[in-house]
């Protein structure tokens, strides 16, 4: 399909309802609202929609007849990273109802691999325990390192029962209610209320190299460490080694590697090198 400079939504539904819902304009015109406003505050030209099944709830037929270019994959495909098919901004949707699929999440986060810093709006239908699924859900968003995410609780006898929640991921991941001249999704990042973040020097220079001061203080040095060490500084952000260091140590990128993908590293003071023999 070639490359694309467009921002599309991944819209992943966990459970579609069985069959339509008719005569609930209200709801409709909800959800067409804040799409409008979406879209003003970051334009918004394709649409990708990945679902367990092609049947829709009524009240989010916005997301489906929107007069964009779309793409529509169920849940029973395989799943594909994004990043690899597209070169887009993204805003997913995620429609779940009932309660929290982990499983549904999971094939969002794969698709979205190198891509989780993008929007996120995820609706909840009919679900009788909202503050449970708020807790269950912000502990895969931190898993998952998802950051941008805008969620909304919506009964199933019509109309939308409560307000919009906004993630605050920094310093720490929590829900706050969405106040109307705020923007739905605000540059977190660009302010890590000096959050810590737990990083690992390779020691593998030039990449990364640690060495002692005169002091007999641990130093850092290498062009990726001094970025990291700059990234922190520009976004308020504390960095804290990896329990693992160990000076004068070279770590091997398997090693950093599967520290990444089990989530105990934030960034690591490291440059893996890809050769792509195809």
């Amino acid at each position: 399909m070639g490359l694309y400079h467009e921002t599309f939504i991944v819209f992943l539904a966990v459970q579609a309802l069985r069959t339509p819902i008719w005569g609930l304009s209200a709801n409709t015109e909800f959800y067409e609202e804040i799409f409008k406003e979406i879209v003003k505050e970051q334009p918004v030209e394709s649409l990708l929609i990945l679902q367990q099944n092609f049947t829709t709830d009524m009240r989010l037929e916005i997301f489906n007849e929107a007069p964009i270019p779309k793409v529509i994959v169920s849940k029973a495909q395989e799943d594909f990273v994004y990043g690899e098919k597209f070169n887009t901004e993204l805003l997913t949707t995620f429609v779940m109802s009932e309660k929290f699929d982990k499983e549904l999440m999971k094939i969002g986060a794969n698709i979205l691999d190198y891509q989780r810093q993008k929007r996120i709006f995820i609706v909840a239908i009919n679900v009788a325990e909202e503050i449970i699924f708020k807790n269950v859900l912000l502990e895969e968003l931190e898993r998952q390192k998802m950051k941008r995410v805008l969620l909304h609780f919506l009964a199933e006898n019509c109309e939308a029962t409560s307000g919009l929640y906004i993630l605050k991921p920094y310093p720490q991941y929590r829900w706050l209610n969405k106040h109307p001249q705020e923007k739905y999704y605000p540059a977190h990042w660009q302010n890590m209320q000096n959050k810590t973040l737990i990083t690992l020097n390779g020691q593998d220079p030039p990449t990364g190299l640690a060495y002692l001061d005169e002091q007999g203080n641990l130093q850092m040095n290498g062009y990726m460490a001094r970025l990291i060490m700059l990234f922190a500084k520009r976004f308020n952000a504390t960095l804290k080694m990896h329990y693992s260091f160990e000076f004068g140590k070279i770590l091997p990128y398997r090693i950093l590697n599967e520290l990444n993908f089990k989530g105990d590293l934030d960034i690591p003071m490291s440059l893996s090198y890809h050769v792509d023999n195809n």
